[in-house]
């Protein structure tokens, strides 16, 4: 029995719109786990990045360490070696000042420069010659001034000035 005089048209089990509404769900789901993929590999990515940046840092503080200790060492070099230097210069300067005071009629023998002493070894015609023409001018640079004679077969003195100051 028939009531209708139309033969029906199948019935798709899928209408258009449903199947463009199901491709839209699977798209974005779809997007969603393949942005969820990218967001991870990044993150891996980014804490690998993490860790060989804190290595580094790590380096580059004990390369810092190591130049402060370096550059404390050089410095402390350099003002050694400033000071050597300096020490030069007034021994340069000493040594001068002690040639120019020495009379002609004295010769020195040996001549002894330590911290804050000087010791003079030498020859003098008399006891006398020394003590006016030398003894004065060792007398204005030093506090404590002692000289020893011994008369030697030539007629001369031998003489041994150890001259001190008791600052420095």
């Amino acid at each position: 029995m028939k009531y209708s005089f139309i033969k029906p048209d199948p019935k798709p089990l899928l209408t258009a719109s449903t199947k463009i509404w199901i491709f839209m769900i699977v798209l974005v789901v779809g997007s969603i786990f393949a942005a969820n993929y990218f967001i991870l590999s990044q993150t891996k990515i980014i804490h690998s990045d993490a860790k060989n940046m804190v290595k580094e840092n790590a380096k580059y503080e004990k390369d810092i360490q190591k130049i402060q200790h370096n550059t404390k060492i050089y410095l402390n070099k350099t003002n050694f070696i400033e000071e050597i230097y300096a020490s030069n210069e007034t021994l340069k300067k000493e040594i001068k000042n002690i040639f120019t005071q020495i009379p002609n009629s004295i010769i020195l023998t040996k001549v002894m420069i330590k911290n804050n002493s000087l010791i003079l070894k030498g020859l003098s015609k008399s006891r006398e010659e020394y003590h006016s023409k030398l003894l004065p001018k060792l007398k204005a640079r030093y506090d404590i001034n002692q000289v020893e004679f011994y008369e030697n077969k030539d007629g001369y003195y031998d003489f041994i000035s150890k001259n001190k100051t008791g600052h420095k």
